[in-house]
């Protein structure tokens, strides 16, 4: 049996993003592999929206994104937070998960900001 020193020796475009060099720890299922929450929602979106690569090398953002889809502010900070770099140094995203990122949240933004129907409780009687 070996034991881990703690050191990742993986050159840094294989190891998680942002994880520095020297630092490891085990990626839980959740970081690497679709959850059944994410496989729905990929399954609910239209064709010309659903992402591709995105969930593919990024299924922790892809569950991040089906677990918060429906609530509108908690999703539009979580784009936020995928699109800049608060924390410094991370690489960014590839140039096609950038894309399907981008195209997410456009649609996410149309789909809240649809108009209401006519709201009942507006009505004055008279």
């Amino acid at each position: 049996m070996t034991q881990s020193t703690g050191a990742d020796s993986r050159p840094a475009e294989d190891r998680p993003q942002g994880a520095p060099a020297g630092l490891s720890r085990r990626a839980s299922a959740r970081e690497t592999s679709l959850g059944r929450q994410a496989v729905a929602w990929l399954a609910e979106l239209p064709a010309n929206v659903r992402p591709g690569e995105l969930p593919i090398r990024f299924p922790h953002v892809a569950n991040r994104l089906a677990a918060v889809w429906y609530e509108r502010d908690r999703c539009a900070d979580y784009f936020d937070s995928l699109m800049r770099d608060r924390r410094g140094g991370r690489r960014g995203f590839p140039p096609r998960a950038a894309f399907e990122l981008t195209v997410l949240k456009r649609h996410h933004e149309a789909m809240v900001r649809r108009p209401q129907r006519y709201d009942w409780n507006d009505t004055i009687v008279r």
